[in-house]
This record gives structure tokens, sequence and C-alpha cells, in this order.
């Protein structure tokens, strides 16, 4: 009986908290709705600079604490950067290799490139014959485009400028050194693949863990211990002394 009294107990506190509880909730949403749908002309009454201290205050403490996530978003951003631009090369340079074995010569080649494609590199192409276009060469262009790059997305983009620039300065052959370019990119491409798609059991490991694990303990081993320990209770002496002694 004393359990009975105590779960009855608990229910009736968990009863009145929520009559107390909800309405709250329900009165906090609708004054934000009302707040949301204030009219726009309305004049909002400027505020001291005294008031708007507190709030200069506490921006200032706040923003190193949001230091390290800005770093991180900031790597992330680099890091899709030059994956987009290794994602593309390939691409570029096999139309570099098609226009160049249908007899373009190095800037036909590349104008050919930057007008079929949109992609990162493309766009690289672009800049850089815009700088031609203002009378530079075309290595002058792309080494001015190759500096004004990140470090990382440089590396990248160096191997097409030196092929570019070979056949610019000293008439190397276009086409076997686009070819073997090509080809070498194409690997690398397929090894990234690869990589990122072995990564992916590490990335899903945190959530199967957090969200899955817990819900299939949840469905299968929490009835079973209910279970037995509704029997155990059923089998403890008080609780047939009690269920014996109860009307």
């Amino acid at each position: 009986m004393d359990e009975q009294d105590h779960g009855v107990g608990a229910l009736s506190v968990l009863v009145a908290t929520a009559q107390i509880v909800l309405p709250a909730l329900v009165s906090a949403t609708v004054l934000l709705v009302v707040l949301q749908m204030r009219p726009a002309h309305v004049v909002r009454t400027p505020r001291s600079p005294v008031a708007r201290r507190p709030a200069a205050e506490l921006a200032v403490l706040v923003r190193p604490l949001s230091l390290p996530a800005r770093l991180l978003a900031a790597q992330r951003t680099a890091r899709a950067a030059v994956s987009a631009l290794e994602d593309d090369l390939p691409d570029v340079v096999d139309l570099l290799a098609v226009a160049a074995a249908s007899g373009c010569n190095v800037r036909l080649a590349v104008e050919t490139a930057a007008a079929n494609s949109d992609g990162p590199a493309a766009r690289l192409l672009q800049s850089a014959l815009r700088g031609v276009t203002a009378g530079e060469r075309l290595s002058e262009a792309l080494a001015a485009v190759v500096g004004r790059l990140p470090e990382a997305e440089a590396d990248a983009f160096r191997p097409l400028e030196a092929v570019l620039v070979d056949s610019d300065h000293y008439g190397t052959p276009l086409g076997p050194s686009l070819q073997r370019l090509s080809d070498d990119l194409t690997v690398h491409r397929q090894r990234r693949a690869e990589a990122r798609a072995r990564r992916i059991p590490v990335r899903l490991l945190l959530p199967l863990v957090l969200c899955v694990l817990p819900a299939f303990a949840l469905l299968t081993v929490a009835p079973l211990f209910a279970g037995m320990a509704r029997d155990a209770l059923a089998d403890s002496p008080s609780f047939r002394s009690d269920s014996e002694g109860s009307p």
C-alpha cells in the first residue's frame, strides 16, 4: 500500500507541475507570436547608451568563446574549396586535351575549356584569360591567378599551370602532356573518393551510438528488465502481504 500511495503521490506531483508549466509555455508562445506580428511602422524608442552597455559587454565576453567555432568553419570552407577544385580539374584537363587534339593552340584551348565549364578550375582559367585580354602573356596571367590563391588551392592548380606554361614558353606538345596529367588527376580523384567512402563508417559511429543503440535498448532490453522487476516484486513477501491485506 505504501508503494501504491507513493506512486499516486508522484503522479499527483507530475500532474500539478504540468498544470503550472503548460499554461506558462502557452502564454509565452502567444506572447512571442504577438511580438512577431507587430506592425512594421511602429516606432521603437531608442535605448539609451546606458541600457545598451550590458549587451555590448556581453557581446565582448561571448565573442572569444565563438573563436574556435569560427576557426573550424573557416577550415571546413577551405577544405571544401580545395576538394571542389580537385574534383573539377580532371574534367577541365580533358576539355583542354580535346581542344588540343582538334588543333587549337594553348590560348584557344584555354578559351574553349573555360567557355564549356563552370567549375572552380574553369573560373580560374577565365580569370587568366581576362589578364591575357588586358595585355599579359598567358604564363604571366596564370602566375598572377595562382599567386592570389590560398596555398592548398595553388598547389592543386600548379600542375596544370606548369603544363600550359611549358607549352606557351617552349612549344612543348600540349596533347600528350595534358593526357598524362589527366590520367594522374583521375587516379588522384578516385583515391580521394575511396578515402571519403572509408571515412563514412567512422562518421556514422557517433549517431549510431547516441541514437540507434539507446532506442534499440529501450525497445528490447527495457521491457525485459521491466518484466523481471515485476516478477521479482510479485514474488516478494511484502508485496504478497500487502496484496492479501488489501480489500
